[in-house]
């Protein structure tokens, strides 16, 4: 039977966490998998009550930023998705809004949740997008 402890506080979740680590670092074969499982749903819960809402929203270009730094792409693999190389590129530094063609595009060729998408960021006129 698998023995464990709600996550009530900061201290909790740090115990949780190593316990996670120490058990992940067990050979496969004689991993207690169902603490595992229990432990990493905890965790979980934990955190999206207490470190989520920390976290503001990013802005749609940072997520495509970040999509294109781990992804290791470039500015011209957004052209598809964007258009031209200049329109890139004043999307990219906020001269421009996205457009709803462009959030469908970018969505569906980056497997972004379109939500991630749609909020309005500012663009250097000052303006939200």
């Amino acid at each position: 039977m698998v023995s464990v402890t709600p996550i009530r506080d900061e201290e909790g979740y740090d115990a949780a966490m190593r316990e996670l680590d120490a058990l992940l670092c067990v050979p496969s074969d004689e991993r207690d998998e169902d603490k595992i499982d229990v432990l990493t749903a905890l965790v979980h819960v934990y955190e999206q009550r207490h470190h989520r809402p920390r976290i503001g929203k990013a802005e749609p270009i940072d997520v495509v930023l970040f999509i294109m730094d781990q992804r290791g792409l470039s500015r011209a693999d957004l052209e598809p998705m964007i258009g031209e190389r200049g329109r890139v590129s004043d999307i990219l530094n906020r001269k421009r809004p996205l457009t709803i063609a462009m959030i469908r595009r970018l969505s569906h060729g980056l497997n972004i949740p379109a939500d991630l998408l749609i909020s309005e960021y500012p663009t250097v006129s000052g303006k939200a997008a």
